[in-house]
């Protein structure tokens, strides 16, 4: 689980859905913007998995923790400052470990969140 300071809050969350600069892959979606908070402050992340999206609790719980897995493994080469939103479509509930990786990778290096 990322710790308390590294989760976006509700309203930060929507505030970013509404306004945040968006970047889209197989399966998986990113939504990113400043946090209102101090810019040097660790980023916060959400990860979003409705049941509209992937039916079964089974798989939708399998593909968040392999989302966080890959955030919490990945965190401290996420650019600070950001609000950041992973959107999980169907057809994320088909891919592997590996291919989760690689998009989010994609995703990451396309909007620039990666530092080093």
């Amino acid at each position: 689980m990322l710790p308390r300071q590294q989760r976006l809050k509700r309203e930060e969350i929507s505030r970013i859905l509404k306004k945040g600069k968006g970047w889209r892959g197989q399966g998986l979606s990113l939504k990113i913007a400043p946090l209102l908070s101090q810019p040097s402050t660790p980023s916060q992340v959400a990860i979003i998995v409705t049941s509209g999206t992937v039916r079964t609790a089974v798989t939708r719980n399998r593909l968040k923790r392999r989302l966080r897995q890959w955030v919490i493994r990945h965190r401290s080469q996420i650019r600070p400052g950001q609000g950041v939103i992973i959107l999980a479509y169907p057809p994320a509930a088909k891919l592997t470990i590996g291919d989760l990786g690689t998009m989010l990778q994609l995703l990451f290096t396309r909007a620039k969140m990666l530092t080093a």
